[in-house]
């Protein structure tokens, strides 16, 4: 078996593909339960559009937040879009029809088309970056993002400890 640069460079696109995926995963279910995110992953969707769809949705708790704070809301819905685009065109390849040309070399059919799919380095190279983008940008934004809700709680805690400040902005009792 000869492992070509092209399969090399789509087996790293699957890999930076993972990664984005596994982060946009783990910001929902911090944002479903910033407490104990593992207990929330049971309610993470399984389909990915739907992970997408309901981060979105998700990030609105953001919304009046303060204008840095939906920036990097916004931030990370504009990584959800550039996703979603990312995973169509994985998509259309991880579900094609696999032939063999004359030459033993694996070609990828478009299963509605039945036509060839584009595959060469300098297209995998795109996405793999753009894979690496999406990632970086959720890591780096949702750190701030959680960050409010640390602050929420820390708040909240005070509050809760001092009875001058409940009289003036309530308790979480």
């Amino acid at each position: 078996m000869v492992i070509d640069e092209t399969a090399a460079a789509y087996g790293l696109f699957q890999i930076a593909f993972a990664e984005a995926d596994e982060h946009l995963r783990a910001l929902l279910s911090h944002l479903f339960c910033p407490e104990n995110p593992e207990k929330a992953m049971d309610r993470v969707p399984w389909n990915l559009a739907d992970v997408i769809k309901t981060l979105r949705k998700e990030l609105g708790v953001f919304k009046g937040r303060g204008a840095s704070i939906e920036e990097f809301a916004d931030k990370v819905k504009e990584a959800c879009s550039r996703m979603k685009l990312l995973s169509k065109w994985r998509n259309v390849r991880i579900h094609s029809h696999i032939r063999r040309s004359n030459n033993g070399a694996y070609v990828l059919v478009d299963k509605t088309t039945d036509k060839a799919l584009s595959m060469n380095v300098t297209e995998i190279t795109d996405k793999i970056d753009c894979a690496i983008s999406i990632t970086t940008t959720v890591i780096a934004y949702s750190t701030h993002l959680l960050g409010v809700f640390d602050f929420d709680r820390e708040n909240q805690r005070m509050v809760d400890a001092d009875p001058e400040l409940k009289k003036v902005f309530g308790g979480s009792d």
